[in-house]
């Protein structure tokens, strides 16, 4: 645990992680507005994705009917100035039969809408609509490749 010696930067600190965190929810606002409608353009993605109504930001959603959700929380990395806040994105799968969920991935997503495996190394750059786009087609085929046995 890192400790703050001094309340200013700590307050400076605190700021600027809030202020990362608010644009990080209106990227998810906006992936939240955007997969809905996408899926319904697309029907023979047979996949159906909602926003759950929670505190947390999270979709529900079904694909071939395995059902699966994606829920957001803060995760930060680094100290001090090197600090940086990023969304987790962490999917869990529905357990076929007992339909308890199972995580089987995580991405992460920064304030500018990036996505990363690891904090320093990006895998899809914000291109607005079409980053959101291969970020859903993303999840549905690792919710495909989700071994039902393995849940």
């Amino acid at each position: 645990m890192e400790f703050f010696k001094d309340g200013d930067e700590a307050q400076r600190l605190l700021y600027r992680t809030t202020g990362s965190w608010k644009r990080i929810q209106n990227q998810l606002q906006e992936i939240a507005e955007y997969w809905p409608g996408l899926c319904e353009r697309l029907p023979g993605i047979h996949t159906k994705v909602t926003p759950a109504t929670t505190a947390r930001w999270r979709m529900n959603g079904e694909t071939l009917g395995k059902k699966f959700t994606v829920t957001a929380t803060p995760l930060s990395y680094g100290a001090g100035d090197q600090q940086k806040l990023f969304a987790q994105l962490v999917l869990a799968v529905a357990h076929p039969v007992e339909e308890e969920m199972a995580i089987v991935s995580s991405v992460l997503m920064d304030s500018a809408g990036a996505f990363y495996t690891l904090p320093e190394r990006v895998v899809l750059g914000n291109e607005g609509d079409e980053a959101s786009y291969h970020l859903l087609f993303s999840i549905i085929n690792q919710v495909l490749a989700a071994d039902a046995a393995a849940i």
